[in-house]
């Protein structure tokens, strides 16, 4: 049973790495280089004590489904969320034959944190970099800035900020997901609440890369373009992530005090 276990749990590992050197592109940045090993060290801390049963269980027949047509259709299509989400559906697999008591919910946490956001979801990439401009319009023309929008670019009394890929932050916003996440966990029961919780990360995550960006514009415009954009690679992050943090414990504390019937049952604990 040990063996089989320890055989598993390489071979899951060896099948990480190797999607990671699939993906190429994990370590272009610094966000990207410690999202990936972090979501799996949490995914580490936050499921002890690891306890193992004495005897396996039979797998579940459509987790085994859906890990093998998620890495065919993977393939296939070039996905690399696909095959992410067809290797977290494998660590499934392994909670649900070896571990006992495990929180399986948990199995989320590293598929948020493989780097497939910037490598594949590039229409959420301009719809979120669209959304970003829309909002950094909106809130300088109530402040009574002077400002135009030419889809994705910005003229602040006739300053220029392009809204581009470099500083939307689509791996950033992954890993704000990941903080979310981990912080839903912690402070959110498990149930219903637990994945209304889920839920937000999203929002959360588009409102706080929001801020993120307003900051860095009332910069360009009380400073200089160059200080600006200095602030976002030095500093930009940092703010992101600990408002991210700052934001979701409040909104999953509260979220913690709701109720939504939650005496029925829920799969997923």
């Amino acid at each position: 049973m040990a063996t089989s276990r320890r055989f598993t749990l390489l071979a899951l590992l060896a099948a990480a790495v190797y999607l990671l050197f699939h993906i190429r592109g994990w370590t272009g940045s610094g966000v990207q280089r410690w999202t990936v090993p972090a979501a799996f060290l949490l995914f580490w801390l936050l499921g002890r004590p690891w306890s193992w049963r004495e005897k396996p269980v039979p797998l579940r027949q459509w987790v085994r489904i859906g890990a093998v047509g998620s890495a065919l259709a993977g393939v296939f299509f070039g996905l690399n969320v696909l095959l992410a989400a067809s290797w977290s559906l494998l660590l499934l697999l392994f909670i649900d034959v070896f571990a006992e008591g495990a929180a399986r919910r948990l199995v989320l946490l590293p598929f948020l944190g493989f780097p497939w956001a910037a490598t594949d979801l590039h229409l959420v990439s301009r719809l979120l970099r669209a959304s970003q401009a829309a909002a950094l319009d909106w809130v300088f023309f109530a402040l009574g800035i002077e400002v135009r929008r030419f889809g994705t670019t910005l003229e602040i009394e006739g300053v220029p900020l392009w809204v581009d890929e470099s500083i939307s932050g689509i791996d950033l916003f992954q890993a704000m997901m990941v903080v979310g996440f981990v912080l839903a966990f912690l402070w959110a029961p498990a149930g219903k609440r637990f994945w209304w919780a889920v839920a937000a990360i999203i929002p959360l995550a588009w409102l706080v890369s929001v801020v993120r960006l307003l900051v860095m514009g009332t910069l360009v415009l009380s400073v200089n373009p160059s200080f600006a954009f200095a602030w976002l690679q030095q500093w930009g992050t940092c703010l992101a992530l600990c408002l991210m943090a700052i934001l979701s414990r409040g909104l999953f504390a509260w979220i913690a005090t709701c109720t939504f019937n939650t005496q029925e049952p829920v799969r997923w604990e």
